[in-house]
């Protein structure tokens, strides 16, 4: 987008147009955002927690309990 931008007009880019670029693209796609970002949520409430072991790390305990 800013290379487009600086090319047709001329411009030398700046950090100022990039922020602005990243604003507008994602403003474009915030419905994609906002439904990828539920969808995740959903998905994680769906998988079960892995226990805790003794040495706090997850994983499966050895027994099978």
């Amino acid at each position: 987008m800013v290379d487009d931008y600086c090319a047709s007009s001329g411009a030398v880019p700046d950090y100022g147009m990039y922020e602005r670029a990243h604003s507008i693209v994602r403003g474009n796609h915030l419905d994609e955002l906002i439904i990828e970002t539920a969808e995740e949520t959903l998905r994680k409430a769906r998988e079960p927690e892995e226990p805790l072991i003794p040495e706090g790390r997850r994983g499966f305990r050895r027994d099978g309990a």
